[in-house]
C-alpha cells in the first residue's frame, strides 16, 4: 500500500513542478535556437522497487518551452490495478488541459509508467486552476509567465543528473 502512495504522490509532485510560463510565438531562429536539457533520477524505495524519473526541458534563451516527464515505477503487483485506474482517472482529467498531454500506462505486472508532455506555449493556467481548485498555488509555474531555466532548476531538478 505504500507504494501506491508513493506512486500516486510521484504523479501529483512530477506535475505541479513542470509548471507553464512561455509565450507563444518565441521559439527557436537562426540566431536562438532551442536548446534540449535531459535530467534522470533514481531512486530504489524500502521495499526494493526501483523508479526511474526522466525530465526533458526545451529551452530558448533562458525561458522553460516545455517539459516532457517519464515516471517508471516498479510496484507490487497486488496493487498495481488499483494504481493503475487512479493514474488513469488522473490522467484523463488532465488530458482535458489545453497545452497539456499525460499517459499512463501497466509495463508488464509490476510496472507503471506515467508520460507527461506540457507545452507551456499552448497551456492554460485558468483551466489547471479550475482543475486543481484550492490544491493550485499561486506562486506555482502554473500562474506565471516566462519561467526562467535556471530558477526552474534550481527549484525543480536539484536531485536529478542533468546533462
Amino acid at each position: 500500500m505504500k507504494k501506491i502512495i508513493l506512486v500516486i504522490t510521484l504523479v501529483l509532485s512530477i506535475f505541479l513542478i513542470t509548471g507553464c510560463g512561455a509565450k507563444s510565438g518565441n521559439g527557436g531562429g537562426i540566431f536562438n535556437p532551442n536548446k534540449t536539457m535531459t535530467c534522470t533520477k533514481e531512486s530504489v524505495d524500502e521495499d526494493g522497487y526501483k523508479t526511474t524519473e526522466t525530465m526533458d526541458i526545451t529551452y530558448n534563451s533562458n525561458r522553460v518551452l516545455r517539459v516532457k516527464s517519464t515516471n517508471i515505477s516498479e510496484t507490487d503487483p497486488t496493487y498495481i490495478d488499483f494504481a493503475y485506474s487512479f493514474g488513469s482517472a488522473i490522467a484523463a482529467k488532465f488530458n482535458e488541459i489545453e497545452g497539456m498531454t499525460f499517459e499512463y500506462v501497466k509495463e508488464g505486472d509490476n510496472k507503471l509508467k506515467m508520460v507527461m508532455d506540457v507545452d507551456f506555449e499552448k497551456i492554460n493556467p485558468d483551466q489547471m486552476k479550475e482543475l486543481l481548485g484550492d490544491s493550485f498555488d499561486e506562486n506555482s509555474f502554473y500562474s506565471r509567465k516566462n519561467v526562467n531555466i535556471e530558477e526552474f532548476k534550481k527549484e525543480n531538478l536539484s536531485e536529478y543528473n542533468c546533462k
